[in-house]
């Protein structure tokens, strides 16, 4: 009797260990390779970049056919930042991409003037996982804003101070991938001094960030548990047996 109550403790703890094992979200970790992985809060993961503006520190822009007019400063206008992203080799990956700025409320895209508490694509305080680089600087790397949610500004310690474990976090605008369709002649941009999202002529010259997406298949825990029930029922009935 005492053994299989010592069994069943000790199934009880290993149980318990296994759910405080479960992965916890919202965490950037350093993969010492040059990349750092995102584990966001709806349980999507991506790989970014370390340095934040590789495309110079590479050589990539060092050349006039590479980037547009501003060489020297590591921008380039949208349609070369797409070719860059897409053609990146690094760390073994060849997936790379830049960052995805989908509507906020994961149906349309609301282009309404200013507004400051993250319910529209355009301006302030937006914090929807939709937005890869909004959610970086204002969750990830809690970033705050020019403005507050009512519009005041500017906020005690605005602009980007919390860098986490990435170089080379420029002050100025990030391009997305993505374009605007009402305006083809438009991408979307993440502005990371005043930490706010716009949209900016394709031609323009701006800043890249290298993301992919990473795909991670856990353990169901449910079919851990499953094994350890059948294994405590198959040593009760052995128990059972030898009395």
């Amino acid at each position: 009797m005492k053994t299989a109550r010592f069994f069943n403790l000790c199934m009880v703890l290993l149980i318990l260990l296994l759910v405080s094992a479960v992965p916890v979200d919202a965490a950037l970790d350093d993969n010492s390779d040059g990349t750092v992985t995102q584990t966001r809060n709806d349980g999507s993961v991506l790989m970014w970049l370390q340095d934040a503006k590789y495309a110079l520190t590479s050589g990539y822009c060092s050349t006039q056919a590479n980037c547009d007019q501003n060489n020297g400063t590591g921008s380039m206008n949208w349609n070369q930042g797409i070719t860059w992203a897409n053609s990146l080799v690094y760390a073994g990956y060849d997936d790379w991409r830049l960052p995805e700025a989908l509507p906020v409320n994961g149906v349309n895209y609301n282009f309404v003037g200013a507004t400051y508490d993250g319910t529209s694509d355009f301006e302030y305080n937006i914090t929807s996982p939709n937005s890869e680089l909004a959610y970086m600087f204002n969750v990830e790397l809690e970033n705050i804003g020019y403005f507050d949610t009512s519009g005041n500004g500017p906020q005690a310690g605005w602009e980007i101070l919390h860098t986490g474990p990435f170089d080379n976090l420029i002050k100025n605008q990030y391009w997305s991938g993505t374009d605007i369709e009402p305006d083809p002649g438009t991408a979307i941009v993440f502005d990371s001094l005043y930490v706010s999202q716009g949209n900016q002529l394709r031609t323009d010259s701006f800043h890249t960030w290298a993301v992919r997406d990473v795909t991670v298949v856990p353990e169901p825990l449910s079919s851990t548990l499953f094994i350890i029930g059948g294994a405590t029922l198959g040593f009760r009935r052995f128990m059972r047996g030898r009395k």
